[in-house]
């Protein structure tokens, strides 16, 4: 009886085991906080409060000094893009012109005017550095450096008493830029092929074939031989002339340009009650001994004179340059808007410059 009923007991034990072990525990499901009731219609509901956020990091960018905090300390000035380069002051100019006159070294007085112009063009002593420069390439015979120097000055310069004092010191000195057989940067020779003649020659450079004979002195055109060689106005790495006209209707002056290089001055007459129009214009058109309205050339009605150089149209009609048979009128405003020369000086620009020439009106 007793042995019975341990084995039953034995046998329970065994079953519960077995039952129980075969299995993982599984974790107990999270507890989820109960689910507020939907507040009523109207009813204000407390959200609870938000944890403070961690602080961000400041922008990058600049804040206004308006934003800036007390504690902060205050934005720094930008720095200037060169620490090295000084102030664009008149004070600063006259200061660094006057070193460069009082250095008595030609080399370090070169270097430091050319710092005056390259530091200081909207200022008084561009102009006053420009000409010291120019008078000492002068004095070491370095004529082409000195009209160059002196040409960007003129250009800009609207002084007249300067101008015409630069305009005969660069006529002068172009005696042998342009007119001697001396090198330059806005010169090269051609040397004469068999069947040139000079009007192809200056053709295929841009260059009107008078200008070619009054560089060179040939009196003859017809008289160049093979191998002679001519100096042509155009620089060694470029194919064409560049003419460049510049009107000053203040000074009633008209002067040439070429290759960037001051040439000449002339005097002009422009229009009654200011009706010649500043601007920038280019020469299309360069008619010798023309007819003006049903006039040909030679009738004491035809004011033309020997050359007419038209203007694109494009803003006016009927502007250019020409000549006159009223050489009183030169230095006067009584044309009707043209540019007016006296016959021998149109006839020396119109064999000058080439067509497509740019001419800028200024006041």
């Amino acid at each position: 009886m007793w042995n019975r009923w341990w084995i039953a007991v034995y046998l329970m034990v065994v079953l519960v085991f077995w039952c129980g072990c075969g299995k993982e525990e599984k974790p107990p499901a999270p507890v989820l906080p109960d689910k507020p009731p939907s507040p009523a219609p109207n009813e204000t509901v407390n959200l609870p409060q938000q944890p403070p956020q961690e602080p961000q990091p400041p922008q990058e960018s600049p804040r206004p000094v308006s934003q800036v905090q007390p504690s902060e300390p205050p934005p720094k000035p930008q720095e200037p893009t060169n620490p090295s380069e000084p102030p664009q002051t008149e004070e600063s100019s006259k200061k660094a012109f006057e070193e460069a006159i009082a250095e008595t070294t030609p080399e370090k007085k070169r270097t430091l005017l050319k710092k005056v112009i390259e530091t200081y063009p909207d200022s008084e002593e561009f102009y006053k550095a420009s000409e010291a420069l120019a008078d000492i390439y002068a004095s070491f015979n370095e004529l082409y450096n000195a009209v160059k120097t002196l040409s960007d000055a003129y250009i800009k310069s609207d002084n007249e008493e300067n101008r015409r004092n630069w305009a005969k010191k660069m006529e002068e000195w172009n005696q042998k830029v342009f007119f001697s057989f001396i090198d330059t940067p806005i010169s090269q020779v051609y040397v004469v092929q068999a069947g040139d003649v000079l009007s192809k020659v200056g053709a295929d450079f841009n260059v009107p074939y008078k200008f070619i004979m009054r560089m060179n002195g040939i009196q003859d055109e017809r008289k160049i031989r093979v191998g002679d060689r001519i100096k042509i106005p155009v620089p060694k790495d470029k194919k064409k002339m560049e003419a460049f006209v510049q009107v000053d209707k203040s000074e009633h002056s008209l002067s040439i340009f070429i290759n960037g290089v001051f040439l000449k001055r002339y005097t002009v007459g422009l229009g009654k009650d200011d009706r010649t129009p500043e601007g920038e214009f280019t020469i299309i058109s360069k008619v010798n001994k023309p007819s003006w309205k049903g006039k040909p050339y030679g009738d004491p009605e035809n004011i033309i004179g020997d050359w007419w150089l038209g203007f694109d149209e494009t803003k006016f009609q009927g502007l250019g340059i020409h000549g006159t048979n009223d050489p009183s009128s030169i230095g006067k405003d009584v044309s009707e808007g043209c540019v007016r020369m006296t016959n021998a000086d149109v006839d020396e620009v119109a064999n000058t410059i080439p067509k497509d020439s740019k001419v800028v009106v200024r006041k």
